[in-house]
């Protein structure tokens, strides 16, 4: 949610050097919802795939929805196409900046974010990303968290998706990602051992399963070019 772009470096370094990785940041002083975050999305011109954890996953598959020629695959990560909070709509209006007056308590990042085992240092990062936005704008990713339906576009997004499900997460409850697979049958469900933020303490592995994505793309496109 902090749109920094920070947090992925441990995942870029965990990929290969021949896989190219720009990590797309966000205004950190201005308040946008998810269709202005879309309007403001430049994607690239040549074939990519496009990675999205958490607040990111609904913008991926709005972005997914418009067909962009160079898309290839989608892959999202403890994330969500409707508020993970059943309340979230009604609770919305109760969400202003002073939810964000200062950087998130080390034990809050720990259980719900990095998990029991973080590093002093690790918890420090996560808690300088998120004070990076302004109050208002995190206050305003947040009430788009809990508003957010996009379910209906799953239906539109016509190359392959994966998603990335931390075992241990407790922000993101697990129904989301039966209830995508569910209206997305082709989707493919990784488990990856993890908490919340699964790319930043479980780099390896969603590497890993990025890299498998990447692969079986590959493989189908060459399939599809023998084809007479």
């Amino acid at each position: 949610m902090d749109g920094t772009g920070r947090l992925f470096r441990p995942l870029i370094a965990a990929l290969p050097s021949s896989v190219t990785a720009a990590p797309v940041g966000f205004p950190d002083d201005r308040p946008l919802g998810y269709e202005a975050l879309l309007a403001d999305l430049k994607l690239p011109q040549e074939p990519f795939v496009l990675v999205a954890e958490s607040f990111s996953g609904p913008l991926a598959l709005m972005a997914a929805a418009q067909r962009p020629p160079q898309l290839k695959a989608v892959v999202l990560v403890a994330t969500f196409a409707t508020s993970p909070l059943r309340l979230g709509p009604l609770v919305a209006p109760l969400v202003g900046r002073w939810l964000f007056l200062g950087p998130p308590p080390a034990w809050r990042v720990r259980r719900y974010l990095l998990g029991d085992d973080a590093t002093n240092g690790e918890v420090d990062a996560v808690r300088q990303a998120t004070t990076q936005p302004t109050p208002e704008v995190m206050a305003s990713r947040l009430r788009e968290i809990l508003r957010v339906d996009v379910e209906g576009l799953l239906k539109d997004c016509l190359v392959p998706v994966t998603y990335l499900r931390g075992t241990k997460d407790r922000l993101v409850p697990a129904r989301m990602a039966r209830r995508m697979k569910a209206l997305l049958p082709s989707m493919t469900v990784v488990d990856v051992d993890a908490p919340h933020l699964v790319v930043q303490t479980n780099p390896r592995a969603s590497a890993d399963a990025i890299l498998r994505a990447l692969r079986e793309l590959t493989d189908s496109l060459a399939a599809n070019q023998k084809i007479p």
